[in-house]
């Protein structure tokens, strides 16, 4: 848009640095340099990093408009899988409306087959807790499914699901 100053890396400079990250492992193990294979992690920091930026970037666009943030940008961190593809996703989904919304297309959106079947990627933002407990949240083929009681849970996943919650 006139007026808006590009932020990020964009495309080619989110995957180049990537994938010359991800080289450099075989590289260094090809000529025996100190660190061999575990060069390539830069690679896998530097797109956990621009992962990041853009998910918060989809958040302020959202909130430039008024709009709640839909991501959780923390879900991006790897140690959460699966909640990186989850909110991977989110994001695909709510940048694709975003800019539907700004082209003026129409009023309503076509249809995502993809988030059709996975709801949780057109869901309002949700806690983490939650898309364990609500399956209706999982698929399409779950949708009348009554959310599952905590206390019919294991002992350690309710625990576990207690894990962030305020007290």
């Amino acid at each position: 848009e006139a007026g808006k100053i590009p932020r990020g890396f964009g495309g080619y400079g989110t995957l180049g640095p990537f994938c010359y990250g991800l080289l450099l492992g075989p590289v260094a193990e090809l000529f025996h340099l100190p660190g061999g294979v575990n060069w390539s992690t830069l690679g896998i920091i530097f797109i956990y990093y621009t992962q990041f930026l853009l998910y918060d970037r989809v958040n302020a666009l959202y909130e430039e408009e008024g709009l709640e943030q839909p991501l959780t940008v923390w879900w991006c961190l790897p140690i959460f899988f699966p909640f990186n593809l989850v909110v991977g996703l989110r994001q695909v989904h709510f940048l694709s409306q975003y800019f539907y919304r700004k082209r003026g297309d129409g009023e309503v959106a076509p249809s995502d087959p993809i988030a059709e079947f996975f709801p949780f990627i057109t869901a309002d933002k949700f806690a983490w807790q939650e898309f364990f407990v609500k399956p209706r949240l999982w698929c399409s083929l779950l949708k009348d499914s009554e959310d599952i009681p905590e206390e019919d849970l294991p002992y350690f996943v309710r625990e576990f699901l207690k894990i962030g919650k305020s007290k």
